[in-house]
């Protein structure tokens, strides 16, 4: 079966939206890069990690976020409000993942309490 015209700008429209909505979140929420989760010292469920496109931290900076309300394989929510686009996470949370047979990153939202 061939791709209709049709079929084909639609996929590319598609494609096109997708790339632009991707561009506004890179332009708009800081950025998560090589970043495990972690506890805090309250037990809370924490994100750790480099940030970038921060409007008050340097680009690069290791930071520990707030404590977390939601996480997914996109973005992460903390108690304060604060938003993170999730970039590649680091190779020591992903072999704690191997390790532990937890599978891929999914794109499941975990909803978290804190403490």
């Amino acid at each position: 079966m061939s791709e209709t015209p049709a079929t084909t700008r639609n996929q590319r429209k598609h494609a096109n939206r997708k790339a632009r909505r991707d561009e506004k979140l890179r332009t708009d929420f800081p950025r998560l890069e090589s970043w495990v989760v972690a506890k805090d010292s309250y037990g809370d469920c924490i994100l750790a990690g480099n940030v970038y496109n921060h409007s008050r931290i340097k680009n690069g900076a290791s930071i520990e976020t707030s404590p977390l309300l939601k996480c997914g394989h996109l973005f992460a929510v903390t108690s304060t409000g604060s938003k993170y686009l999730l970039g590649t996470p680091s190779k020591e949370y992903m072999d704690f993942r191997e390790k532990h047979n937890l599978g891929p990153i999914s794109q499941k939202v975990f909803h978290f309490k804190p403490q």
